[in-house]
């Protein structure tokens, strides 16, 4: 496929917006099942759904300068940087996984908090 420049501009194409969809589903799955209230939990989905549309901007960028498509200069290294910065932002917020309620787990598991450390399964 090297020697092939429309079977790499196909994938170029079909590979993000692939990675997108997996993305979102696992991503999605992921909220759904963290400890946090339904207002941040919502908040999370809309900072999600920026976070990995950022990604596939990056994704984009990257197979563009593969195939020689942009020529990177210092402002397109500035700009993908921001770009990388927001993104890690967004993750970081969108899979916050919220408290954990230790004294919940604890009578789930019939111990008492007195009993020592309480590690999650």
């Amino acid at each position: 496929m090297p020697g092939v420049p429309d079977a790499l501009a196909v994938a170029a194409v079909v590979v993000p917006i692939v990675a997108l969809i997996i993305r979102f589903h696992v991503g999605k799955r992921h909220i759904e099942s963290n400890s946090c209230g339904t207002a941040f939990r919502a908040l999370q989905y809309i900072v999600f759904a920026i976070g990995i549309l950022l990604l596939t901007c990056i994704e984009s960028i990257l197979i563009a300068v593969g195939l020689n498509a942009l020529l990177p200069n210092d402002q397109d290294k500035n700009i993908t940087g921001v770009l990388v910065i927001v993104y890690l932002v967004a993750m970081a917020i969108a899979m916050y996984p919220g408290q954990m309620d230790i004294a919940r787990i604890a009578a789930e598991e019939g111990r008492t908090m007195d009993e020592g450390p309480i590690v999650p399964s």
